[in-house]
């Protein structure tokens, strides 16, 4: 086993422990490097984790939050193989934090990944939300 499928089954590990541990479908990308920093020898870089998760097709970006007035971003992950229980918190394409906003996530009318404005709608549907 090379070394980067090793980090892949640690990587598979996190997301296992944090879903059972919280109950839930999604998990931001920092408390996976939190837990990789907790749970192994040498934990794992943010870039890093970011890297392997979006090369490795066992794991789905479910959305990415911006805080508001800055330009701090963190993106929510799944493993829809493992992470699907209908008793836990469903994968959601809203921003439950206060602060934050949704900028890239499931477009709300035609359910695209893309890119979001406020109201949670891509560019291609904005025509169908007037704004005031």
């Amino acid at each position: 086993m090379s070394k980067g499928e090793r980090k892949v089954q640690q990587i598979k590990k996190a997301f296992v422990a944090l879903h059972e541990r919280d109950r839930i479908n999604e998990v931001s990308i920092r408390e996976v490097k939190n837990w990789l920093d907790d749970n192994t020898r040498d934990g794992m870089t943010l870039m890093r984790l970011a890297n392997f998760l979006s090369k490795r097709p066992s794991f789905k970006m479910v959305r990415r939050e911006r805080k508001v007035g800055t330009n701090q971003t963190e993106s929510f992950w799944t493993m829809p193989d493992v992470m699907v229980s209908e008793e836990y918190t469903k994968a959601e394409n809203t921003a439950r934090r206060i602060g934050w906003v949704t900028d890239y996530g499931r477009c709300f009318d035609c359910m695209e990944m893309s890119s979001l404005n406020a109201d949670g709608v891509c560019s291609k549907c904005e025509w169908k939300y007037p704004t005031a």
